[in-house]
């Protein structure tokens, strides 16, 4: 009974060393991470209503697309990438306004967009419409906050 509370104790012990010796920063070097795009690339390539990717994706779900539609796993794959770049918006320093408003924001950015993958996967267009609604308040939100003039 003693071994395995023992063998527990350690493993605890080695867990939280490993934390303390992994650099916060993200890089592996221990140097501050910072992004290769830019804001303006981003909400370009990503969040632009007509060319970006949430512009694709909403054109192609207004379409009304099928359930046995092809694209389905193309928009899953879209929906994360817009996820990972709203966690990417975080390392940017706010362009106007509080930094800590900023990382909620683009924070809660993020999670609109990994809210996508259950419609996606279910292919349920109705579902994929309303989540999307939802990722464009974030981005009016954001907006509204950070956005300079």
């Amino acid at each position: 009974m003693r071994k395995p509370l023992y063998l527990f104790g350690l493993a605890a012990i080695f867990v939280a060393s490993a934390a303390l010796l992994i650099p916060s920063s993200g890089q592996a070097d221990g140097t501050a991470y910072k992004p290769v795009m830019s804001i303006k690339n981003i909400m370009k390539s990503v969040n632009h209503e007509e060319f970006g990717i949430y512009g694709q994706m909403k054109a192609w779900v207004d379409s009304e697309p099928s359930r046995g539609d092809k694209e389905w796993p193309r928009t899953l794959d879209r929906a994360m990438l817009m996820a990972e770049m709203g966690n990417i918006l975080q390392y940017h320093e706010a362009p106007k306004g509080d930094q800590a408003s900023w990382k909620e924001k683009a924070a809660a950015f993020s999670a609109a967009c990994k809210k996508l993958k259950v419609p996606c996967s279910t292919r349920k267009a109705d579902k994929l419409k309303e989540a999307l609604a939802e990722v464009r308040k974030r981005c009016d939100a954001c907006h509204d906050a950070h956005r300079p003039e």
